[in-house]
Protein backbone atom coordinates (compact mmCIF):
# COMPACT_ATOMS: atom_id res chain seq x y z
CA UNK A 1 0.00 0.00 0.00
CA UNK A 2 2.88 2.18 0.44
CA UNK A 3 3.51 2.52 -3.23
CA UNK A 4 0.08 3.18 -3.64
CA UNK A 5 -0.11 6.03 -1.13
CA UNK A 6 3.15 7.84 -2.66
CA UNK A 7 0.97 8.17 -6.19
CA UNK A 8 -1.99 9.72 -3.70
CA UNK A 9 0.64 11.68 -2.28
CA UNK A 10 2.40 13.14 -5.60
CA UNK A 11 -1.29 14.00 -6.69
CA UNK A 12 -2.76 11.41 -8.81
CA UNK A 13 -6.08 12.26 -9.73
CA UNK A 14 -7.17 8.20 -10.04
CA UNK A 15 -4.90 5.40 -8.95
CA UNK A 16 -5.64 1.83 -11.21
CA UNK A 17 -4.21 -1.59 -9.59
CA UNK A 18 -3.55 -4.42 -12.22
CA UNK A 19 -2.80 -7.91 -9.81
CA UNK A 20 -0.95 -10.01 -11.80
CA UNK A 21 -1.23 -13.75 -10.35
CA UNK A 22 -0.20 -12.47 -6.86
CA UNK A 23 -1.37 -14.52 -3.74
CA UNK A 24 -0.58 -12.28 -1.61
CA UNK A 25 -3.86 -10.75 -1.09
CA UNK A 26 -3.11 -7.50 -2.68
CA UNK A 27 -6.50 -7.12 -4.47
CA UNK A 28 -8.98 -7.82 -1.74
CA UNK A 29 -6.54 -5.28 0.55
CA UNK A 30 -7.12 -2.77 -2.38
CA UNK A 31 -10.64 -2.80 -2.75
CA UNK A 32 -11.05 -2.80 0.71
CA UNK A 33 -9.46 0.40 0.35
CA UNK A 34 -11.67 1.40 -2.86
CA UNK A 35 -9.20 1.32 -5.11
CA UNK A 36 -9.96 0.14 -8.73
CA UNK A 37 -9.01 -3.58 -9.00
CA UNK A 38 -8.24 -5.65 -12.06
CA UNK A 39 -7.14 -8.89 -11.90
CA UNK A 40 -5.39 -11.76 -14.55
CA UNK A 41 -3.40 -14.62 -13.94
CA UNK A 42 -0.02 -13.79 -14.47
CA UNK A 43 1.14 -12.82 -17.74
CA UNK A 44 3.87 -10.46 -16.87
CA UNK A 45 4.04 -6.62 -17.00
CA UNK A 46 3.58 -5.57 -20.03
CA UNK A 47 0.17 -6.56 -20.36
CA UNK A 48 -0.18 -5.68 -17.06
CA UNK A 49 0.62 -2.28 -18.00
CA UNK A 50 -1.44 -1.99 -21.16
CA UNK A 51 -4.39 -3.62 -19.18
CA UNK A 52 -4.30 -0.56 -17.02
CA UNK A 53 -3.77 2.49 -19.25
CA UNK A 54 -6.25 1.39 -21.24
CA UNK A 55 -8.40 2.49 -18.32
CA UNK A 56 -7.08 5.59 -17.54
CA UNK A 57 -8.33 9.09 -18.41
CA UNK A 58 -5.86 11.54 -16.99
CA UNK A 59 -3.79 13.35 -19.34
CA UNK A 60 -0.19 11.32 -17.48
CA UNK A 61 0.37 7.95 -16.52
CA UNK A 62 2.71 6.78 -14.08
CA UNK A 63 3.54 3.15 -14.47
CA UNK A 64 4.21 2.40 -10.82
CA UNK A 65 5.64 -1.15 -9.61
CA UNK A 66 4.75 -2.26 -6.39
CA UNK A 67 7.86 -2.20 -4.55
CA UNK A 68 8.88 1.21 -5.62
CA UNK A 69 7.65 4.82 -4.13
CA UNK A 70 6.77 8.03 -5.79
CA UNK A 71 8.76 11.09 -4.73
CA UNK A 72 6.17 14.07 -4.97
CA UNK A 73 8.73 17.13 -5.87
CA UNK A 74 10.09 15.14 -8.34
CA UNK A 75 6.73 14.02 -10.04
CA UNK A 76 5.69 17.89 -9.73
CA UNK A 77 8.77 19.34 -11.37
CA UNK A 78 8.05 16.38 -14.11
CA UNK A 79 4.38 17.35 -14.65
CA UNK A 80 5.72 21.49 -14.52
CA UNK A 81 8.08 19.93 -17.89
CA UNK A 82 5.49 17.79 -19.20
CA UNK A 83 2.87 20.58 -19.76
CA UNK A 84 4.69 23.44 -21.27
CA UNK A 85 6.70 21.49 -23.50
CA UNK A 86 4.20 19.97 -26.20
CA UNK A 87 6.80 17.91 -27.92
CA UNK A 88 8.09 15.84 -25.23
CA UNK A 89 6.22 12.63 -24.50
CA UNK A 90 8.16 11.51 -21.58
CA UNK A 91 9.75 13.52 -18.41
CA UNK A 92 11.47 11.56 -16.02
CA UNK A 93 13.55 12.52 -12.65
CA UNK A 94 16.11 11.06 -10.80
CA UNK A 95 16.13 7.88 -9.19
CA UNK A 96 17.19 6.99 -5.56
CA UNK A 97 17.61 3.16 -5.77
CA UNK A 98 16.60 1.52 -2.30
CA UNK A 99 19.38 -0.73 -1.41
CA UNK A 100 19.52 -3.88 0.85
CA UNK A 101 19.95 -3.84 4.33
CA UNK A 102 18.73 -0.64 4.82
CA UNK A 103 21.12 1.42 2.57
CA UNK A 104 20.16 3.97 -0.43
CA UNK A 105 22.25 5.91 -3.32
CA UNK A 106 21.12 7.93 -6.03
CA UNK A 107 21.67 6.55 -8.81
CA UNK A 108 23.63 7.88 -11.98
CA UNK A 109 22.32 9.20 -14.97
CA UNK A 110 23.14 6.63 -17.71
CA UNK A 111 22.16 9.06 -20.70
CA UNK A 112 23.40 12.57 -22.01
CA UNK A 113 20.67 12.65 -24.47
CA UNK A 114 18.00 10.33 -24.48
CA UNK A 115 16.58 9.08 -28.05
CA UNK A 116 15.79 6.10 -30.25
CA UNK A 117 19.19 6.06 -31.79
CA UNK A 118 20.66 6.16 -28.27
CA UNK A 119 18.43 3.88 -26.37
CA UNK A 120 18.78 1.64 -29.38
CA UNK A 121 22.93 1.59 -29.96
CA UNK A 122 23.25 1.87 -25.68
CA UNK A 123 20.91 -0.94 -25.36
CA UNK A 124 19.50 -0.67 -21.85
CA UNK A 125 16.41 1.58 -20.16
CA UNK A 126 17.22 5.36 -19.27
CA UNK A 127 14.90 4.64 -16.19
CA UNK A 128 12.55 2.68 -14.36
CA UNK A 129 9.45 3.20 -15.54
CA UNK A 130 8.40 4.78 -12.61
CA UNK A 131 10.74 7.59 -12.41
CA UNK A 132 8.83 8.74 -15.85
CA UNK A 133 5.57 10.91 -16.17
CA UNK A 134 4.29 9.90 -19.76
CA UNK A 135 1.80 12.06 -21.73
CA UNK A 136 -1.43 9.73 -22.16
CA UNK A 137 -1.93 10.88 -26.03
CA UNK A 138 1.61 9.72 -26.70
CA UNK A 139 1.44 6.58 -25.05
CA UNK A 140 -1.67 5.89 -27.23
CA UNK A 141 0.18 7.71 -30.50
CA UNK A 142 3.47 4.74 -29.31
CA UNK A 143 0.97 2.24 -29.01
CA UNK A 144 -0.06 2.62 -32.56
CA UNK A 145 2.81 3.27 -34.34
CA UNK A 146 3.22 0.81 -37.83
CA UNK A 147 6.38 -0.49 -36.33
CA UNK A 148 4.90 -4.03 -34.52
CA UNK A 149 5.30 -4.59 -31.39
CA UNK A 150 7.66 -8.02 -29.90
CA UNK A 151 6.30 -9.34 -26.66
CA UNK A 152 8.98 -10.40 -24.58
CA UNK A 153 8.64 -11.69 -21.03
CA UNK A 154 11.63 -9.41 -19.46
CA UNK A 155 12.85 -5.81 -20.61
CA UNK A 156 8.86 -4.42 -21.56
CA UNK A 157 9.58 -1.14 -20.38
CA UNK A 158 12.81 -1.01 -22.80
CA UNK A 159 11.17 -1.51 -25.70
CA UNK A 160 7.84 0.98 -24.47
CA UNK A 161 10.37 4.21 -23.87
CA UNK A 162 11.87 2.77 -27.52
CA UNK A 163 8.39 3.49 -28.81
CA UNK A 164 7.73 6.51 -26.99
CA UNK A 165 10.74 8.10 -28.64
CA UNK A 166 9.82 7.84 -31.77
CA UNK A 167 6.62 10.00 -31.17
CA UNK A 168 8.21 12.46 -28.96
CA UNK A 169 11.21 13.77 -26.72
CA UNK A 170 12.12 12.18 -23.82
CA UNK A 171 13.89 14.28 -20.93
CA UNK A 172 15.15 13.71 -17.88
CA UNK A 173 15.85 16.28 -14.91
CA UNK A 174 17.66 16.38 -11.70
CA UNK A 175 15.49 15.96 -9.43
CA UNK A 176 14.28 12.70 -7.45
CA UNK A 177 11.07 11.65 -8.54
CA UNK A 178 10.94 7.79 -7.48
CA UNK A 179 12.47 5.83 -4.70
CA UNK A 180 13.39 2.51 -6.04
CA UNK A 181 14.00 -0.83 -4.89
CA UNK A 182 17.23 -1.97 -6.45
CA UNK A 183 17.85 -5.66 -6.92
CA UNK A 184 14.20 -6.96 -5.94
CA UNK A 185 12.76 -7.41 -9.62
CA UNK A 186 12.69 -10.53 -11.96
CA UNK A 187 15.98 -9.27 -13.92
CA UNK A 188 18.13 -10.26 -10.80
CA UNK A 189 16.57 -13.74 -10.44
CA UNK A 190 16.56 -14.62 -14.17
CA UNK A 191 19.50 -11.94 -15.58
CA UNK A 192 20.10 -14.06 -18.61
CA UNK A 193 16.62 -14.21 -19.80
CA UNK A 194 16.03 -10.73 -19.02
CA UNK A 195 19.24 -9.78 -21.28
CA UNK A 196 18.33 -12.03 -23.73
CA UNK A 197 14.93 -10.32 -24.01
CA UNK A 198 16.73 -6.98 -24.49
CA UNK A 199 18.53 -8.10 -27.22
CA UNK A 200 15.51 -9.48 -29.02
CA UNK A 201 13.95 -6.11 -28.97
CA UNK A 202 16.61 -4.20 -29.83
CA UNK A 203 17.45 -6.25 -33.14
CA UNK A 204 14.09 -6.32 -33.86
CA UNK A 205 13.26 -2.38 -33.55
CA UNK A 206 16.83 -1.56 -35.36
CA UNK A 207 15.95 -3.42 -38.67
CA UNK A 208 12.05 -1.94 -38.60
CA UNK A 209 13.96 1.75 -37.75
CA UNK A 210 16.56 1.26 -39.82
CA UNK A 211 19.43 2.12 -37.24
CA UNK A 212 23.09 0.08 -36.85
CA UNK A 213 23.84 -1.56 -33.71
CA UNK A 214 26.01 -4.69 -32.68
CA UNK A 215 23.74 -7.06 -30.48
CA UNK A 216 25.71 -8.50 -27.37
CA UNK A 217 27.27 -11.90 -27.99
CA UNK A 218 26.38 -15.37 -25.72
CA UNK A 219 29.72 -14.59 -23.89
CA UNK A 220 28.81 -10.55 -23.46
CA UNK A 221 25.45 -11.55 -22.10
CA UNK A 222 26.85 -14.36 -19.97
CA UNK A 223 29.71 -11.62 -18.74
CA UNK A 224 26.17 -8.61 -18.28
CA UNK A 225 24.34 -11.84 -16.44
CA UNK A 226 26.93 -12.31 -13.74
CA UNK A 227 27.96 -9.01 -12.91
CA UNK A 228 24.62 -8.18 -12.36
CA UNK A 229 24.41 -11.24 -10.08
CA UNK A 230 27.73 -10.34 -8.15
CA UNK A 231 26.36 -6.74 -7.46
CA UNK A 232 23.39 -8.01 -5.92
CA UNK A 233 25.16 -11.02 -4.11
CA UNK A 234 27.60 -7.73 -2.67
CA UNK A 235 24.74 -5.77 -1.42
CA UNK A 236 22.94 -8.06 0.36
CA UNK A 237 26.30 -8.72 2.29
CA UNK A 238 27.13 -12.18 -0.44
CA UNK A 239 30.55 -11.78 -0.49
CA UNK A 240 31.63 -15.06 -1.27
CA UNK A 241 28.88 -15.42 -4.17
CA UNK A 242 29.50 -11.73 -5.44
CA UNK A 243 33.00 -12.59 -5.97
CA UNK A 244 32.69 -16.07 -7.31
CA UNK A 245 30.48 -13.79 -10.08
CA UNK A 246 32.36 -11.14 -10.89
CA UNK A 247 35.28 -13.43 -11.60
CA UNK A 248 32.96 -15.42 -14.03
CA UNK A 249 31.75 -12.32 -15.06
CA UNK A 250 35.62 -11.42 -16.08
CA UNK A 251 36.04 -14.54 -17.75
CA UNK A 252 33.13 -14.09 -19.59
CA UNK A 253 34.41 -10.15 -20.69
CA UNK A 254 37.43 -11.49 -22.05
CA UNK A 255 35.68 -13.92 -24.21
CA UNK A 256 33.09 -11.26 -25.48
CA UNK A 257 36.52 -9.14 -26.36
CA UNK A 258 37.79 -12.29 -28.39
CA UNK A 259 34.17 -11.73 -30.32
CA UNK A 260 34.37 -8.11 -30.99
CA UNK A 261 38.13 -8.53 -31.86
CA UNK A 262 37.06 -10.81 -34.78
CA UNK A 263 38.07 -14.52 -33.25
CA UNK A 264 34.65 -14.76 -33.10
CA UNK A 265 31.55 -13.70 -35.08
CA UNK A 266 29.27 -11.01 -33.87
CA UNK A 267 25.66 -9.87 -35.40
CA UNK A 268 25.36 -6.58 -36.52
CA UNK A 269 21.33 -5.83 -37.14
CA UNK A 270 20.67 -2.66 -39.36
CA UNK A 271 17.25 -1.68 -41.21
CA UNK A 272 18.88 -3.81 -44.15
CA UNK A 273 18.70 -6.70 -42.04
CA UNK A 274 20.97 -8.81 -40.10
CA UNK A 275 24.33 -9.75 -40.72
CA UNK A 276 27.67 -11.90 -39.35
CA UNK A 277 30.74 -10.02 -39.30
CA UNK A 278 34.11 -10.40 -38.11
CA UNK A 279 35.57 -7.19 -36.01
Amino acid sequence: MASIESAHNAGASEVIVVDDGSTDGTAALCRAHDIRVLTQPNAGAYLARRRGAALVTAPYIVFLDADDLLVTSGVHESLRILSAQADCAVVAGRVMASLPRGRSRLNKQSYSEINTRTLLTQGYGPFPPGAALVRRADYEAAIALDVPEIVERYADDYELFIRLSVVGRIVQHNTVSLVYSMYAGKSIGSPEKSLLCKESIRGHYARHLGITVRLMSASAVAAAANARMGRASFARGFYLRGCTKVAVAACYKVLSRLDNSGLKQSTIVSGAGTSEARG
